[in-house]
């Protein structure tokens, strides 16, 4: 048994591993190719690229198509963060970036792997999270009461930090799955009572 546990322990600190060098890996090509030190927002930006290979979508995600799909909805806060990653491989997918402005009643999120919503939706919020119910698409916000209405991943900055808080209950329900070393990472982990966090293979992110 412990062993076994020791095993687990090395796992998950080496998935933490992987997720930071991917987010400084991205943040030193944002760094390059800008006369600043990487903002907040690209600091958010890096994080939304690296955390793809960290979940598990349900199988109807696990299209031929070969793209990952991350969707901006509202205001882009992100600038030119993403120009240095766009169109590249990630995970043998290439990634895409959707953006969609501002929130109309006829938005159709549902073929995003994941969706960024900025915070100039914020009114617009439980409208966009409600059309969403059971798509299987990685919701992420900055806005400060998102797990609040059932949003996934809530980023904030603490101490000129970049943390994160997990609704892994709503991603559970919605067929999605986070390598448990993320959740341990997590500031907040909502979950389902009585419910046990299932481990995901790093080598396996779901969307074959």
């Amino acid at each position: 048994m412990r062993l076994k546990q020791q095993y687990e322990f090395r796992k998950q600190r080496r998935l933490i591993s992987a997720l930071v060098c991917a987010v400084a890996l991205l943040l030193t090509q944002l760094a390059d190719a800008s006369e600043h030190s990487p903002s907040e927002h690209d600091i958010k930006a890096a994080f939304l690229v690296s955390v793809l290979k960290f979940v598990h979508w349900p199988a109807d995600k696990r299209s031929p198509n070969d793209i990952f799909t991350i969707g901006i909805v509202g205001q882009d806060p992100f600038g030119d963060a993403f120009i240095q990653v766009e169109g590249r491989s990630i995970q043998g997918r290439k990634l895409v970036i959707n953006r969609y402005g501002q929130y109309q009643e006829d938005s159709d999120f549902s073929t995003d792997h994941l969706l960024f919503v900025s915070d100039s939706e914020r009114e617009n919020l439980g409208k966009i999270l409600s059309t969403l119910t059971s798509s299987g698409v990685l919701t992420v916000s900055d806005i400060s009461d998102f797990t609040a209405h059932n949003g996934m991943i809530y980023l904030f900055f603490e101490n000129d930090r970049l943390g994160f808080d997990i609704h892994h209950q709503v991603m559970d329900e919605d067929g999605l799955k986070i390598h448990s070393a993320l959740l341990g990472h997590a500031r907040n982990v909502i979950r389902k009572p009585g419910k046990n966090t299932e481990i995901v293979d790093s080598n396996d992110n779901g969307t074959r």
